[in-house]
């Protein structure tokens, strides 16, 4: 036969749920070298599975995800009768709940076939995003019937808070209209899908009344990233939008050179270590997103990519005076504990992975 007439399936016989577990909000990689979640999952110990194999007879399969916080169990059940997976989900969750942060769990639908696998993960991403409130521990189970909003729109009480802003705003008044958001978000078990739009808006109407929002940037992703909690997110967020309505309260900081030239020196020494957001607070007394700010006004990058870029010039240097070497070792040589992001970090800032790298020198 033709070879595109064979087909191969992976689950013949078998049945597959997919278990999302997130550390802390839901983000990409951009801004996940200090994050403690990113740590999280790096570093989780998954040998408790063999137990639950040992107990359950069923197997399951773990990989880390698309996000960096992200982690996901495979959970593989035979087709041909009918199998309560939910005691080995429990399990699961009780083995993997961290306290160092919130968890969140995802159970994906069930799939039988390998070729839906793609579709699977597709819409449960999906149904993540416009289901998983922001804050919190949750446990969520995949609607099967989920289709995606055509748009989300503004909270109608965050859009009149945000109205409140205005020329000659105090600081006072500042704090108790993002207290009272953050309540209301809080309260409303709001999703970070709808965080994301309404703090674009917050940044919009901030911007709208500032005289200088041209000189401002002020990224809603990054400041959602970098919050772990609703208490972490009102500080954040006061902080972006006192630079925009109070700019010369900011002037000070601004000239902070002397930190941000020894917070440089620091990381071109120690750029191979695992560096998290406490190390900011240890050694200088001040958060990240302070620090973070500081170094971008000063250098035009922030900790995390310029971490990055280091760390990406020592790996593309050690492979060019040794093609032969293997890849997780240049992973471990330049700080990263996985070669898989390793090689998913180096082609999202090189356009191309290490080993085609490698054969590029030839």
């Amino acid at each position: 036969k033709p070879l595109t007439e064979y087909t191969f399936n992976p689950l013949a016989n078998c049945s597959l749920h997919l278990l999302f577990s997130y550390y802390g909000s839901i983000v990409n990689n951009t801004y996940s070298e200090f994050n403690l979640s990113g740590e999280i999952v790096r570093n989780l110990d998954t040998s408790f599975l063999d137990g639950i194999y040992e107990t359950y007879h069923l197997p399951v399969y773990s990989f880390r995800g698309n996000y960096y916080n992200e982690f996901v169990y495979a959970i593989v059940s035979p087709a041909d009768k009918k199998t309560d997976i939910f005691p080995v989900v429990d399990e699961i969750r009780q083995n993997a709940q961290q306290s160092d942060t919130y968890v969140n769990f995802v159970l994906s639908a069930v799939v039988h076939s390998g070729e839906e696998i793609r579709h699977l993960m597709q819409n449960a991403y999906l149904f993540t995003l416009f289901h998983l409130p922001f804050g919190k521990n949750t446990f969520l189970i995949q609607d099967d019937t989920f289709t995606a909003k055509d748009a989300i729109e503004i909270s109608g009480q965050i859009a009149a808070l945000a109205a409140k802003f205005r020329p000659g705003i105090t600081e006072n008044e500042l704090k108790h209209i993002l207290s009272d958001m953050t309540a209301w978000w809080r309260e409303s078990d709001t999703t970070q899908f709808q965080l994301l739009a309404d703090v674009r808006h917050i940044a919009s109407a901030a911007i709208h009344v500032s005289p200088n929002a041209s000189q401002l940037l002020f990224d809603p992703t990054e400041v959602i990233a970098s919050s772990d909690s609703y208490d972490e997110l009102l500080e954040n967020l006061l902080h972006e939008l006192t630079k925009i309505l109070f700019p010369e309260h900011m002037q000070q900081k601004k000239s902070s050179s002397q930190l941000v030239d020894d917070i440089r020196a620091y990381l071109d020494k120690n750029f191979t270590q695992q560096i998290t957001y406490k190390v900011f607070y240890d050694i200088w007394g001040y958060n990240e997103k302070y620090i973070t700010t500081l170094f971008k006004e000063a250098f035009g990058i922030s900790p995390s990519k310029y971490i990055t870029s280091l760390r990406l010039e020592m790996a593309k240097n050690i492979m060019k005076k040794n093609p032969q070497i293997l890849l997780k070792d240049v992973a471990e040589q330049t700080g990263y504990t996985d070669a898989l992001y390793f090689s998913r970090v180096f082609k999202n800032n090189e356009g191309m992975s290490p080993s085609a790298f490698i054969q590029s020198l030839a």
